[in-house]
């Protein structure tokens, strides 16, 4: 009980139970219930992606994406901040670039953590890549990439 971690961590969950019992709320742990596979063009629009979530988070609340499997050759992971609170689903969005002809599927394991601390279990998800009309016109094999990004 002396422990100042315990403390702090003690507190800020009598603090949670006050701010949900104050807005008649249930105590709901905070989870990512789904994350869906996506799939879209290389040098296409960016790919928005649902994080459909259960839980009543501190915000700001942070997604963390990483890269688990990458078929190409750059697959580069990151982070997004939602600073003020909002319902689920979260979105992001996905970047497939390159000149690939062929398809690409990467695997991604995402986590969000709460401005308490709080973190969600992983989720695992794919990010599929295909050929611009461009690309497969040309039948060539080149480089490609695959990046994270904000919805603006």
């Amino acid at each position: 009980m002396k422990d100042p971690d315990f403390q702090q961590l003690a507190m800020k969950g009598v603090e949670k139970g006050y701010r949900l019992t104050k807005r008649s709320l249930a105590c709901v742990p905070l989870t990512i219930n789904s994350i869906p596979d996506v799939t879209g063009p290389r040098g296409g629009p960016k790919i928005p992606v649902d994080v459909d979530y259960a839980g009543f988070p501190q915000f700001p609340l942070t997604l963390s994406i990483e890269n688990i499997s990458c078929s190409s050759r750059y697959c580069t992971g990151g982070a997004v901040t939602y600073s003020e609170e909002m319902p689920s689903p979260l979105q992001f969005t996905f970047s497939c670039n390159g000149s690939s002809s062929n398809n690409s599927t990467s695997t991604w394991s995402s986590t969000l953590t709460d401005a308490d601390g709080v973190k969600t279990e992983p989720v695992e998800h794919q990010l599929t890549c295909t050929p611009s009309s461009s690309t497969v016109a040309k039948r060539g094999t080149f480089s490609e990439s695959v990046t994270v990004g904000t919805v603006k």
